[in-house]
């Protein structure tokens, strides 16, 4: 999938309008909106649960070689 990403601010009575597009006309597309800055915000907050998960004990009695064979276990679909 290519993005095109545009930046643009609603108007009034809910209205967006973007032009300069990079598609031809009659070309259907995909439209996902999403609130700016937004998506930062909720990174930083995955990487917090993130940081946390790895203090439980269970996490630090994993040793590499069995993370690496989990891997590959789950590659090969067993």
């Amino acid at each position: 999938m290519i993005a095109y990403k545009k930046n643009a601010v609603v108007q009034a009575g809910g209205k967006l309008t973007l032009s300069e597009l990079p598609f031809q006309t009659g070309q259907q597309v995909e439209v996902i909106l999403t609130v700016a800055g937004e998506r930062a915000s909720q990174v930083e907050k995955l990487k917090d649960v993130l940081r946390q998960t790895q203090q439980f004990p269970q996490a630090k009695t994993i040793s590499e070689q069995e993370i690496a064979e989990e891997i590959a276990a789950y590659s090969a679909g067993r």
